[in-house]
């Protein structure tokens, strides 16, 4: 499970993953310690992407130097696929600028909990995801005059604000919003 693809597919991998139903291979790739992988990187004290996987060394020498960003943008595209699908929080294109925010999130069990704070133009998306005995709670804090479509299509048992919904699709209003539903897989 360890990244082989270039600029180009490794901006769209983790998406494809999760189109194609593959979640575990998506949490494999995500926290692979060796090189290469974002762990890596990571466990070597990165704070951003670096432009290649072996930037630096175990040893921490920098390979390359005059040919060698720590901060690009290709294999940085993780971030985004983590905000828009392990956070599940992205703007609906029909109405940029977070006028709209749609809410699917990708429940990975050993990336919770999580805290995700997004200060968009329309306000601060807060969101807080924990998850006990396959079990899961997402507190979601919308700004006022936004609207959100909840979409939870994998999972069961779903409750918003307390209320059982019979439709794994609900529209989310400004405010707190408390989501509870259940997971199947892990």
């Amino acid at each position: 499970h360890r990244l082989g693809t270039g600029f180009h597919g490794t901006a769209n991998l983790l998406k494809g993953l999760r189109n194609a139903g593959l979640e575990d291979m998506i949490e494999q790739l995500l926290l692979q310690e060796h090189h290469p992988g974002w762990m890596y990187q990571i466990k070597q004290g990165a704070t951003s992407i670096w432009e290649r996987w072996n930037a630096m060394g175990e040893d921490g020498s920098i390979h390359d130097p005059e040919m060698n960003s720590f901060n690009h943008y290709a294999f940085g595209s993780v971030c985004e696929f983590i905000f828009e699908n392990i956070v599940g929080i992205k703007s609906d294109d029909k109405l940029p600028g977070f006028k709209k925010i749609i809410i699917d999130p990708l429940i990975i069990p050993s990336l919770l909990p999580l805290s995700f704070q997004h200060q968009s133009i329309q306000g601060e998306i807060k969101v807080d995801i924990k998850i006990e005995n396959k079990k899961v709670t997402m507190l979601i804090d919308i700004p006022n005059g936004i609207k959100g479509e909840l979409r939870l299509k994998k999972y069961d048992n779903i409750k918003v604000n307390n209320i059982t919904q019979e439709n794994k699709m609900n529209e989310l209003h400004s405010g707190l919003n408390t989501i509870n539903f259940d997971i199947s897989s892990y």
